[in-house]
């Protein structure tokens, strides 16, 4: 299955905690589609056009880079790692 993930403050935040709520449960074998904010929180979809700002859901006081998800995988494991890259 693909799943597609919007682009939108509801799905990013600054740093990593167990207790943040999954964004999307997904089956292992899935496929992602999303994009991703630049390093000072903004997207235009094309140069030139004005960025919009995003910020964190979980609204953090430590400033970080902008991360997607948690992204909680049915079948993984405690201490597993799943990446596939194409």
């Amino acid at each position: 299955m693909i799943h597609n993930i919007e682009l939108k403050t509801e799905h990013l935040h600054r740093s990593f905690n167990h207790s943040y709520k999954p964004i999307l449960t997904v089956e292992s074998g899935d496929t992602l589609q999303l994009t991703t904010p630049d390093i000072q929180w903004g997207y235009s979809k094309a140069k030139g056009e004005p960025k919009e700002k995003l910020d964190s859901r979980e609204q953090e006081e430590v400033k970080g880079h902008p991360i997607i998800g948690p992204i909680e995988i049915k079948s993984a494991k405690p201490d597993g790692t799943r990446n596939t890259y194409k």
